[in-house]
Formats: C-alpha cells, structure tokens, sequence
C-alpha cells in the first residue's frame, strides 16, 4: 500500500510484519537462498546433524557465495570454517597436510 508518508508505509510495514511472520521469514528464505521455506525445513529435517562433523545439531544452511547453490546443512563451526578459507579446496588441502604432518 503506497503512502505519501514515508514514516506511516513504515509502520504500516512493521505492522505487516509482526502480523506475518511466516511470510517475511519464507521471503527472506526465497531471497538469500532461492528455495521456497518448505524446501528449506526439509533440508534441516533431512540433515539434523552437520554434513561435515556429524556431532553438531545443523543450525546453518550452507551456500556457494559465488554461485547462490544451496550445499547442505552444517553447524555453526564448520559453517564459519568454510567461510574462512573462502571456500576454496586448495587452502583446505593445504590445512589437512598441515595438520597431518604436525599431529
């Protein structure tokens, strides 16, 4: 509903929005990740624990940053980890010898 004044389109919004939780939650799912909120509650239901540690409850939905493509379902830890090495396969390689060989 377009209105003249700004701070009334914004209440009338916020308003909207505690009123439709499930809605602004499904928009911002469809937004970030582009999967509908139903395929995003199946991926935590089908993975309920880390696709890498295994010990961890999945609380993160794990996506390609260049790509947009939904990967899977991780904890917290591995989540960041990822996102650290900036996703990349060679520094990965490279922490796994240095782990090997220091251990």
């Amino acid at each position: 509903m377009p209105y003249k004044d700004k701070e009334k389109q914004t209440a009338y919004y916020k308003e909207w929005a505690i009123k439709n939780p499930k809605k602004v939650r499904n928009k911002y799912i469809k937004q970030r990740y582009n999967i509908t909120g139903e395929e995003y509650d199946a991926l935590f239901k089908a993975s309920p624990f880390c696709e890498i540690c295994s010990i961890k409850e999945a609380t993160c939905l794990d996506h390609c940053h260049y790509t947009g493509k939904v990967r899977g379902v991780l904890c917290m830890g591995c989540n960041i980890a990822l996102g650290h090495i900036e996703d990349s396969v060679t520094i990965l390689e490279k922490a796994i010898i240095y782990l090997e060989e220091r251990s």
